[in-house]
């Protein structure tokens, strides 16, 4: 069940967003968010799926015990018509 987004976050002009500002700014927040709003289950049966994880991201999704989905492989049957 979702209520809402958990996490906006907004890049100022300029910035230039690697894995570590990602980990940083975007998994770390959104994490420390969950746990706050599940607090009993921790990092639990928290799924994350997201296009191209970095080595330090997935380091840190490890580290904190979080599960990473697969990306689904590309196919052209499921790919989006462009005519």
């Amino acid at each position: 069940m979702t209520t809402g987004p958990l996490l906006i976050h907004q890049v100022t002009s300029g910035v230039s967003v690697d894995s570590i500002y990602y980990r940083d700014e975007c998994v770390k927040p959104l994490i420390k968010k969950l746990l706050k709003k599940r607090p009993s289950s921790g990092t639990n049966d928290i799924k994350f799926h997201h296009d191209s994880p970095k080595d330090i991201v997935v380091n840190y999704l490890h580290k904190e015990k979080i599960k990473i989905m697969a990306y689904p492989p590309y196919s052209f049957d499921l790919a989006p018509c462009l005519e």
